[in-house]
């Protein structure tokens, strides 16, 4: 008709024609070839007239009008025949194919009538939407169109009101029109129809999965979609509509790479400033060290932390999170940096790791990219040590030297041996792991160690010691053992008897940066210093006292007896200075005797202790008599006539080198009495007598360095010694040697200790020195560079220091005369007293000691101080007020003691700060007192019970038991399996590696578990209790309390009280009890329990079983396979967010729930939960309502009601006559008890259980049934 887009027509239909003439009757067709793949919409107007309002007839036939379309080969595609006004058609098209319209009659009639056409050909509609789905839209942002899934699925949704908008079109999805998908224009195939879009009218979702190898890799996908229309005719045409905006899809299936370069650059890497090699080292003192390293760029970096070098992630829910940088990156840029910290402390035993006291951490990250690859985990070892180095022993000259050096007088060990160096030993106590060659690392930096200003040696009385070397000693460091070594002091030359104070700065350090941990009481006078050194926090120095008795002291006899200058100083001070460097004042034998040194033994004595002792010859009652002392304490042990009768004077030797020591001896002037006999006297039939050639005053010594003794004269007159040096009593060699007159007294002993003894003289002062009435005294000190004569060593002229080796003092008075030896303090003959105290009167420290097991109280009485010892008071003490106490210390021993500091009250010791305790190794008993103690329990199982003040108690090693008392105390546990309980007070108790019970009593305490299978209580007030590894169990008690079991399957109970409860890694059972509590079950297949109250329950990770129980509760159930479970004689309404029956509580995320009720009838009702519900009717008549999912009703007692939903239910009628009625699924039936029961699956493939007379006769003829008879 040459019409353009729109034809409209006003034409007429006669079916009547002329069959006369062989003429058809009208009808009108008409041909179009569309411009655009869509529909053609016709549409025919006219009006039907019937019989009018007059009776009369109307048109023909009502001059009702259909219309019918054709394809090319007249196959019909659709047509409209309603019986009233107009006729509308629309039919799907192909652009430029050919169709037809026929305009005729309705069928059957001989209508006639004119009408109006309409034709519009419309274009497909195009997508508007192309959406990857959330579940294929993998990584960290489910929208992002970013995805590692090569097979993902896409959502397509199609505008499609306009195929749809037409009354009588009847397009099918699938058949009539399709939806296309293409990448990057090519075609991927075509998407399947699934109904209506949610929520939307008119619309319609389509789904699209994808195949590998439809999407490339990278950003290079751009998908689009279109409507495909189809002309079913022969042979069929499709044509397709206009493409849909492109969606940009990125596929990214390569995982991210990931490096730890190592510690951070922000000083993590500790170590020893200046040493370049210690900064990356990867030993660290920082437990919260940053780490450093690269990735993609804006990819997810997950760092774990464990102690096992494996390459491996052990503890997968502990991490901290970081991105790498630049932000705005992706996998091209693969040098993005990251920095991040562990989300623990690295030294944290509460950690998944239950991380120990320093030691290897093992550093694993892994790296995520956007789209949700995770590359290859990326490892570092590194290695933690927070712990300085201690001092383990100070010996003297080589290391394992038995010599005791810290006794305060060396009265054990006898006389100090020449001290030509200090060897001091270290340990630096973080084991050492082989992981690394590194972490086998030494004890100290050498660097540090070498300074010779790190050390200082200070005598009282000689001053500064000069140190000619410093030199360090390692041991090779071992896997699982602490690093050990040694400092070497080296001196120019043999210290000087004296007391020393040794300084050691805490300069020194380890290689992660600690420095020394020094503290120690071995600055105090006591024989067993507290070695290793330490208080646990790196940082002291190190200072210690120790007394040098090796030469032999000056000594003057005179009227008032026997004076010696023990400490070396010239001086007469028997009250000056430490109480164990004093001089000695002795009262021995009467005033005309003779005074002699020698180291006197009984005649059956097996050892000497190498110290001189005072002796005595002279006349009483008309005879000679010898008076010697034996042990040291200056007071005759043997007193016996002389078998000769000489008138001479007394002299000691070494006679007879089979018996220990000195033996005595007598020289007249002209014949040498030797008691060679070693029977302490003369005159037996083995003693030697010399005739002699030589005159003068007697000495004895080894003059000539050959290890034996030889006899000299002094002669005053001559000036002159005189040695025999063969033991004949001929002279062999001269020394002169002296002063103008007579008066000079020789004395001889080896003062430089180098193997000869060295001569002097005892001058009354001649030269005017002041004071005038003084002894002066002379030592001619041997020089072992001369060797050319036997004694070249000592024949010098006399230069003292500055000028040479010898010595000038002035000590005594004119009237005195010398004696000479190396005198020990007196020892008591009584046996030692198990404890002892001493009080410094300068710093007010009370100091107790305690050397075997032994009974301690300390008390104030009428305001003085009494220390009671096995029950008596401590008389050494003396005096002293209670108020001028100011630092209590207590030193246990190695045995089991008893402490008892009750009696240390405010009051009475008002200046007193903090008592200190350190109870040692054995098994103690220690009651603290009424201020804030320090107690340290030591080795052995102890039982500790503190006063009234805030105390800080470490139970160390054994399994101890400890009360605090009413105030806020600090309990560690230590090592065995501990019981502690924190009483009164806000406390803080901190279990260790045993299976500990820990109680914290009245207050808002604070219990830390740690390792081991504990025990926590936290009784009233408001608690935090954390249980550590292990299987912990935890009882919050009253009040609102934090339980957190952390690692292991624990059991936790909150009780009374609002409490928070978290379960940690393990599958924990959490109680809330009373209260209104919260509960995160975190990691694990957890049991929730949340008790009366309106609970806040969570599940987290794992399958976890949660009942609110009383109260409006809210229970998420989290990730995983999460059921919620009641039991109540009540009613349950369950629907996927709520429940209601023991309160109002509300749902999130629950995959499964079981309802049991009691015996009562009760009415579960699952209809509106979605998720898999087991319903448990109890006693009583029961309605059970299955829900959408697979459920299980089971009516146990009673004449029960049981209705499934449309999931593959089970139904269990139990005892009485119950109904069980299917749903929609296969779902099993069993009638289990009753007399009369009744089934009925519904539809589905059902199964029925139950006996004969349970199975109608109707139901025998179907076959979805199994009648079990059992």
């Amino acid at each position: 008709l040459g019409s353009g887009t729109n034809l409209n027509l006003d034409p007429t239909i006669d079916p009547s024609g002329f069959l006369a003439f062989g003429i058809p009757g009208d009808e009108d067709w008409y041909q179009f070839v569309p411009s655009e793949t869509g529909t053609l919409d016709f549409q025919v107007s006219f009006e039907q007239i019937g019989t009018l309002n007059n009776g009369n007839a109307g048109l023909p036939g009502d001059g009702n009008l259909d219309i019918e379309a054709f394809d090319v080969n007249g196959g019909a595609i659709g047509s409209s025949t309603t019986a009233t006004d107009d006729e509308r058609l629309t039919v799907p098209v192909v652009e430029d194919e050919i169709y037809y319209l026929r305009v005729a009659a309705a069928s059957g009639t001989d209508a006639i009538n004119v009408y109006s056409f309409t034709a519009v050909n419309d274009p497909a509609p195009v997508p508007f939407q192309v959406d990857l789905q959330s579940s294929s839209d993998s990584g960290r942002h489910d929208s992002d169109n970013i995805t590692n899934n090569t097979a993902a699925v896409l959502d397509i949704y199609l505008d499609d009101d306009r195929l749809e908008e037409y009354a009588n079109l009847d397009l099918v999805a699938d058949t009539d029109f399709f939806v296309d998908v293409f990448n990057n224009g090519v075609l991927l195939g075509a998407a399947t129809f699934q109904g209506p879009s949610t929520g939307t009218d008119n619309n319609s979702r389509w789904e699209f999965a994808t195949t590998t190898g439809d999407l490339q890799e990278g950003h290079n996908n751009f998908l689009t979609a279109a409507v495909r229309i189809r002309d079913a005719a022969t042979p069929q045409v499709d044509g397709r509509g206009v493409f849909s905006t492109p969606l940009q899809v990125t596929l990214d299936t390569i995982a991210p790479p990931i490096s730890i370069i190592g510690l951070a650059g922000d000083g993590s890497d500790t170590g020893v400033e200046g040493v370049t090699a210690t900064v990356g080292d990867r030993i660290t003192s920082d437990t919260s060290a940053s780490f450093a390293g690269t990735s993609e760029a804006d990819a997810i970096i997950r760092l774990y932390a464990d102690s096992t070098s494996d390459d491996s992630i052990a503890t997968p829910g502990e991490f901290a999170l970081a991105m790498a940088s630049p932000l705005d990156g992706d996998h091209v840029f693969t040098d993005a940096s990251w920095t991040t910290s562990y989300v623990r402390d690295l030294n944290d035993p509460t950690s998944a790791s239950g991380f120990g006291l320093d030691g290897l951490r093992e550093i694993v990250v892994t790296a995520e990219d956007i789209a949700g690859n995770v590359g290859t985990p990326a490892a570092l070892d590194i290695f933690v040590d927070t712990q300085g180095p201690q001092v383990t022993a100070v010996e003297i000259n080589n290391a394992g030297n038995t010599y005791d050096l810290f006794d305060p007088k060396p009265s054990t060990d006898g006389p100090t041996p020449a001290v030509n160096s200090l060897v001091i030993s270290l340990q630096d106590l973080a084991t050492r792991n082989d992981a690394a060659p590194g972490f086998l690392y030494n004890a100290l930096q050498d660097e540090t160690a070498a300074d010779p200003g790190a050390y200082t040696l200070v005598g009282d009385n000689v001053g500064p010691i000069a140190i000619a070397s410093v030199s360090s000693n390692y041991d090779t460091a071992t896997n699982g053992s602490p690093a050990t070594g040694n400092i070497t002091l080296t001196f120019n030359t043999p210290l000087p008897d004296d007391r020393y104070s040794l300084a050691i700065a805490d300069l020194l350090v380890d290689p992660a940066g600690n420095p020394l941990n020094g503290e120690s009481n071995a600055s105090q006078p006591v024989g067993n210093p507290s070695l290793p050194t330490g208080d646990s926090q790196p940082g002291g120095d190190f200072l210690a006292r120790f007394t040098v008795d090796s030469r032999p002291e000056i000594a003057t006899v005179g009227q008032s007896g026997i004076l010696v200058d023990a400490n070396g100083n010239w001086n007469r001070d028997p009250t000056n200075g430490d109480s164990v460097n004093r001089d000695l004042n002795f009262t021995f034998g009467i005033q005309t005797d003779a005074i002699f040194t020698g180291q006197f033994n009984e005649s059956t004595a097996t050892v000497t202790d190498g110290f001189d002792r005072l002796g005595a010859y002279g006349r009483v009652n008309e005879e000679f008599r010898w008076e010697l002392d034996f042990d040291n304490d200056g007071v005759s042990d043997y007193s016996a006539v002389s078998g000769l009768q000489v008138d001479g004077l007394p002299i000691a030797g070494d006679f007879n080198p089979s018996h220990p020591g000195d033996e005595i001896g007598v020289f007249d002037g002209n014949t040498w009495f030797l008691d060679t006999e070693g029977d302490n006297n003369l005159g037996g039939p083995g003693d030697l007598v010399l005739a002699s050639t030589m005159s003068g005053l007697p000495i004895v010594g080894d003059f000539d360095g050959n290890g034996t003794d030889d006899l000299a004269v002094y002669s005053p007159s001559l000036n002159t010694f005189t040695f025999d040096l063969n033991l004949d009593g001929i002279g062999d060699e001269t020394i002169s040697f002296g002063f103008p007159g007579v008066l000079d007294r020789p004395f001889s002993g080896d003062f430089n200790l180098d193997g000869i003894d060295d001569i002097g003289l005892s001058v009354p002062n001649q030269g005017g020195n002041a004071p005038s009435d003084t002894l002066e005294w002379y030592l001619l000190i041997s020089d072992d560079t001369a060797t050319a004569t036997p004694l070249a060593a000592l024949d010098h002229a006399f230069a003292p220091i500055p000028l040479g080796n010898d010595q000038f003092g002035q000590y005594g008075s004119n009237l005195s005369v010398p004696t000479f030896g190396n005198f020990d303090p007196p020892a008591s003959t009584t046996p030692p007293s198990a404890a002892s105290s001493t009080f410094d009167s300068s710093s007010g420290e009370l100091l107790i000691t305690l050397t075997t097991g032994a009974n301690i109280q300390v008390i104030s009485l009428e305001g003085t101080v009494q220390v009671l010892i096995n029950g008596q008071v401590d008389s050494d003490l003396g005096t002293i007020l209670s108020r001028n106490v100011t630092t209590l210390a207590v030193q246990g021993s190695p045995e089991a003691d008893s402490i008892d500091l009750s009696g240390v009250t405010s009051t009475a010791f008002d200046r007193l700060q903090a008592p200190t305790v350190w109870a040692g190794n054995g098994n103690d008993s220690i009651i603290g007192s009424q201020l804030a103690d320090t107690v340290w329990a030591g080795a052995g199982s102890d039982v500790v019970t503190t006063g009234d003040g805030n105390d800080w108690v470490n139970g160390q090693s054994g399994s101890d038991v400890i009360h605090g008392g009413p105030g806020s105390d600090r309990i560690l546990a230590g090592g065995g399996h501990d019981e502690i309980h924190g009483n009164d007070g806000n406390d803080f108790i901190q279990g260790n590696s045993g299976n500990d019970v820990l109680e914290g009593g009245q207050g808002d305490d604070r219990l830390n578990g740690s390792g081991g299978n504990d025990h926590l209580i936290g009784a009233a007030g408001n608690d935090r209790l954390l249980g550590g590894g292990g299987r912990d169990v935890i009882n919050g008690g009253a009040d609102n309390d934090f339980l957190s079991g952390q690692g292991g399957a624990d059991q936790l109970d909150g009780a009374a009280g609002a409490d928070r409860i978290k379960g940690g890694i393990g599958d924990d059972t959490l109680d809330g009890g009373d209260g209104s509590d919260r509960l995160m079950g975190e990691a694990g297949n957890d049991v929730l329990l949340g008790g009366d109250g309106n609970d806040i329950l969570r599940g987290q990770d794992g399958n976890d079983a949660i009942s609110g129980g009383e109260g409006d509760d809210l229970v998420n159930g989290g990730r995983g396979f999460d059921r919620v479970i009641e039991i109540a004689n009540t009613d349950f309404l369950l629907t996927d967010t709520t429940l209601t029956g023991l309160g109002t509580d509300q749902l999130i995320g629950m995959d499964g729930a079981t309802l049991t009720g009691g015996n009562g009838d009760n009415t579960l009702d699952a209809r509106a939960f979605n998720g898999s519900a087991t319903l448990i009717g109890r006693g009583g008549n029961d309605w059970l309502y299955g829900g959408t999912g697979d459920d299980v009703l089971s009516g146990d007692a009673g004449d029960d009601i049981l209705l499934a939903g449309p999931g593959n239910d089970r139904l269990q009628g139990g005892a009485g006559n119950d109904i069980a009625l299917g749903g929609d699924g296969d779902d099993v039936l069993k009638g289990q008890g009753g007399s009369s029961d009744t089934l009925d699956g519904g539809s589905g493939n059902d199964i029925y259980f139950g006996t004969a007379s349970e199975i109608d006769e109707e139901f025998s003829l179907l076959d979805e049934w199994i009648d079990n008879f059992s």
